[in-house]
């Protein structure tokens, strides 16, 4: 089963850094890890597919409908969403 990993926290204070180290536990090299922030959603894939989202400019409910968030945690049974 997957999972959905919600992080809380002020810009700078190290949450792509945690993504980071869970997608290089995962096979994915770090350095392809960046903050979502612009893209929204930043996919990755290693032995398990990783779905880095950013809900900071997220305002509304309707604006996750927008980015397909239905989509993405329908994919965590098969991987792992941070949130």
């Amino acid at each position: 089963a997957g999972s959905v990993i919600a992080l809380v926290g002020e810009l700078g204070c190290g949450k792509t850094l945690f993504t980071r180290g869970l997608c290089s536990g995962l096979g994915i090299p770090g350095k392809e890890v960046n903050s979502p922030t612009f893209a929204f959603v930043n996919e990755y894939r290693g032995r398990l597919p990783v779905y880095h989202v950013d809900l900071y400019r997220i305002g509304d409910i309707e604006d996750g409908f927008e980015i397909g968030m239905l989509d993405y945690l329908a994919r965590a049974e098969a991987g792992v969403i941070v949130l």
